[in-house]
């Protein structure tokens, strides 16, 4: 079952600043991910991924992650008119569960569905990925 809500993003930016104190230049980059993913050699701090559904390349991009680092996702859920192809929709509670089984991920923020401005729902989730016991 669905929850549905309201999710407030400069929540989880203002989070981020107070946790890191941010005073630093940000640099981005934008690809196709589905092109150039296997050329990427550098790791993020933070990686963003938004309205894609491709579940195989998941462990690739949560690889792009540096430790410390933060992968914040989002893309369309089951109750969307589009896209029209199941594959391309998340399953219930399946964002979360992409990262709840595993102790080197730390979920700050999930969602499980938002109504965004062109009526459609989307899940949400900011992850960090936390250092390694050695």
């Amino acid at each position: 079952m669905w929850k549905w809500k309201r999710c407030n993003l400069s929540s989880i930016e203002k989070e981020m600043e107070l946790k890191y104190h941010l005073e630093k230049e940000i640099k981005t980059i934008q690809l196709d991910i589905l092109k150039e993913l296997n050329s990427i050699t550098t790791k993020y701090h933070m990686v963003h991924v938004g309205r894609l559904l491709y579940r195989e390349i998941i462990p690739a991009l949560k690889n792009l992650v540096i430790q410390n680092g933060f992968f914040f996702y989002f893309t369309f859920c089951q109750g969307c008119l589009k896209p029209k192809k199941k594959k391309f929709l998340l399953k219930p509670q399946e964002l979360k569960e992409w990262f709840s089984n595993e102790k080197e991920w730390k979920i700050h923020y999930h969602i499980e569905s938002e109504l965004i401005s062109d009526g459609r729902f989307v899940s949400f989730i900011l992850v960090e990925k936390l250092k390694k016991d050695d």
